[in-house]
């Protein structure tokens, strides 16, 4: 029978996968969504947030730095695909609602008048 004892130092790395890596370019929703404006972030650090709640157990959620030190949740950032779409939808939107203004009334002169 062998035995062995002593003492070591243990790493263990986990590894979790998250939506945008280091160097990405991705753009804010928000901006896109609501401004119809394409705002690029440049992602510099990925931090795991861990919140503990009663029914689901631990859920991580994934906290971004950006180049100029702001920090996003992944729920704030899309991909340029998605920001594309959000705001072409936001300009069209805003498209068919000045269609029907200028359809209520004649917008043609300055005045006002026909």
């Amino acid at each position: 029978m062998i035995s062995i004892f002593g003492c070591a130092d243990v790493v263990v790395t986990k590894k979790y996968l998250h939506k945008f890596g280091i160097g990405s370019i991705v753009y804010v929703r928000r901006r896109a969504a609501v401004q119809g404006k394409l705002e690029a972030v440049a992602i510099k650090k990925v931090s795991r947030v861990t919140f503990v709640s009663d029914t689901a157990g631990n859920t991580s959620v994934f906290r971004y730095k950006d180049t100029l030190n702001g920090l996003w949740d992944e729920e704030d950032l899309v991909w340029q695909a998605e920001a594309v779409d959000l705001a072409t939808a936001y300009w069209q939107r805003i498209k068919s609602e000045a269609d029907q203004i200028i359809k209520k009334g004649c917008f043609s002169q300055p005045d006002g008048s026909c």
